[in-house]
């Protein structure tokens, strides 16, 4: 059974399809001012994925190589997500993924990213607010680099991520695609949130739908459970609304 039907209504098919809607439901998210860290599961048993295959790297700094240390960094977003891939991301030499950088409008700040896998590298890609503006292809290649100079007139973030080419998978390795994804930087401007009202409205009208769903479905042990339920969709509707609010768009139809 498919995970979900929403890839399909999307157009997204294949494992690449799956993976590039969960990207793209992912940046709607984070479009929505809502500031969310990667992180990473095999999901063993559930999917076709051995233990440690997907995973999740942190940016430890000067913190303890810990389990604290681990559990921060990762809070903070200084992580990357992969299958495979290792990469990296620095903006003007000293920031990194899950920083929060204060902007002037059209200062510009300059990216460089750079990714090695054990796999032929596709493609590396830098993301803002959901769009590729920057890619880096490869052709028989395993490390590959990206620079570029950005400008940004509102609060925005940036992530990069990069594709193995398609090839034959060795026995051990589940069929689908190798990739590897990095937490955002966020770009701030005057401290405001990153709100794309698009996106907002969007992730809007999916609460909606959930929202009918739930109200219609059987199966709840008591009413009370769905009560709980609903009440976790509709304050998720007003945070939502709040954050439409900040970009003069009204969240009501």
């Amino acid at each position: 059974a498919p995970w979900s039907h929403w890839p399909i209504e999307f157009g997204y098919r294949g494992s690449r399809g799956f993976a590039l809607w969960m990207m793209d439901f992912y940046y709607r998210i984070l479009n929505s001012g809502i500031e969310l860290p990667l992180s990473a599961g095999s999901a063993n048993g559930v999917k076709a994925t051995p233990v440690g295959y997907d995973r999740v790297y942190v940016r430890l700094g000067q913190d303890r190589f810990d389990y604290p240390g681990f559990m921060q960094a990762l809070k903070q977003g200084r992580s990357f997500s992969t299958n495979g891939p290792i990469l990296e991301l620095d903006v003007d030499g000293t920031h990194g993924p899950g920083d929060r950088i204060g902007i002037r409008g059209g200062e510009e700040h300059r990216f460089r990213a750079r990714a090695r896998s054990r796999g032929e590298l596709e493609s590396l890609q830098l993301i803002v607010d959901g769009a590729v503006v920057g890619e880096q292809k490869g052709q028989c290649v395993r490390k590959l680099t990206l620079e570029k100079a950005l400008r940004f007139d509102r609060s925005s973030w940036a992530a990069v991520r990069v594709f193995e080419r398609p090839g034959a998978a060795e026995a051990w390795e589940p069929a689908g695609l190798v990739f590897a994804h990095t937490s955002p930087v966020y770009f701030l401007l005057d401290g405001k949130p990153v709100v794309v009202p698009e996106s907002v409205q969007d992730l809007l009208q999916k609460i909606d739908r959930l929202i009918a769903h739930t109200e219609r479905l059987d199966g709840f042990r008591e009413e009370a459970h769905r009560k709980e339920t609903l009440d976790v969709y509709r304050q998720a509707r007003e945070v939502l609304q709040r954050r439409l609010a900040l970009s003069g768009r009204d969240g009501d139809r």
